[in-house]
């Protein structure tokens, strides 16, 4: 990626490959690497794995880290309120499940994490790698949460 890409591109035209290294990721997001190691451990990135546990980042990782910086830089955001947006999706609006799976499901009965950390999750999300979940990558657009919380609740009139 160079500095000429359009940062407010939207998730279906962005690369989910992974193709950087935690390094390559650090540099192109000018955030510490230990820092990064930081975001994944609170929650608010799942890098790719290798066999040999080595952390590689898509294209897609790399916006959803330069929208964490932009919510930390720009909008006076820490982690804690980070988590705590990402909490509030309403997750089964987004990818719908039935109310039985909800009751059992800890994103829908929990607000202090992310649908993507919750254990137990409901049957439909059991089986699913978060990192391709379309709730989870909504945090890659990096738009007016309040626009899309309206959007999400608008079928609840």
């Amino acid at each position: 990626m160079n500095s000429d890409d359009n940062r407010s591109t939207t998730f279906s035209q962005v690369n989910s490959q992974p193709l950087y290294t935690i390094s390559i990721a650090a540099k192109l997001t000018n955030t510490a690497i230990s820092t990064l190691r930081m975001y994944e451990e609170k929650g608010l990135i799942i890098p790719y794995k290798t066999k040999t546990n080595r952390r590689v980042y898509s294209d897609v990782d790399i916006e959803r880290l330069l929208c964490i910086r932009k919510h930390l830089d720009e909008d006076g955001l820490n982690i804690a309120g980070i988590r705590s947006l990402l909490a509030l999706v309403p997750c089964w609006k987004i990818k719908p499940c039935s109310k039985k799976s909800r009751q059992s499901c800890e994103a829908y009965t929990n607000v202090n994490k992310p649908c993507w950390e919750a254990d137990p999750k409901g049957n439909e999300c059991e089986d699913i790698n978060c990192r391709d979940c379309d709730v989870y990558n909504l945090a890659n657009q990096c738009s007016d949460i309040k626009q899309l919380y309206k959007q999400l609740l608008d079928g609840d009139d």
